[in-house]
């Protein structure tokens, strides 16, 4: 019996929506069932906050506001990212890469076994020495051919030498005498 009238009785929402806005940015606001109010930003350049469901507006505002330096950070990159000049679509930078391959390839005699590809946040390509497979990451759409070269370059030698050394650097200038100007495109 107690269980039925229990079950009679509407269950208390899980979340809620809010909408804030603070110093012209809109806040996208959450109530659930977490412990700690966290933000974080979204693709689209939208800053979303998770707030527990006791949370008040007030101390929403006041955590945006305690983050407000980490907001402005979010906003910058986005409008940054937003605004690159893609060179190649994803398709063009796979063909563009592979032809650059076997056209350095050919010339240097360092033939990888595979080239692959992914986005990557802390580099711009990768040479696995064991199996030889390079892997190229796909931000390098949004820069100029030149730095694709670059890249190709640099992992194929990696086929001769492993680290960075003088040598390495060495042969990757007697195929690109301006690699120090395509690499400072890259940073």
């Amino acid at each position: 019996m107690l269980e039925q009238i229990l079950l009679s009785f509407p269950k208390k929402p899980t979340t809620r929506q809010l909408e804030v806005e603070q110093n012209g940015v809109k806040f996208s606001v959450e109530f659930k069932k977490v412990k700690y109010l966290r933000m974080r930003a979204g693709n689209d350049g939208t800053i979303k906050v998770s707030a527990p469901l006791r949370a008040s507006r007030v101390q929403v505002e006041q955590f945006i506001s305690s983050n407000s330096a980490w907001v402005e950070e979010q906003q910058r990159k986005y409008a940054m990212k937003s605004a690159r000049i893609e060179y190649f679509t994803e398709a063009e930078l796979k063909i563009e890469a592979v032809k650059l391959s076997e056209y350095w390839a050919s010339r240097s005699g360092l033939v990888p076994e595979r080239i692959r590809f992914r986005r990557m946040s802390t580099r711009w390509g990768v040479c696995n020495i064991a199996s030889r497979v390079i892997t190229i990451n796909l931000e390098l759409q949004y820069f100029p051919p030149e730095c694709l070269e670059y890249v190709i370059i640099h992992e194929l030698c990696h086929l001769r030498f492993r680290g960075h050394k003088e040598e390495f650097w060495r042969l990757v200038e007697s195929f690109l005498s301006d690699y120090k100007a395509r690499r400072k495109m890259l940073r």
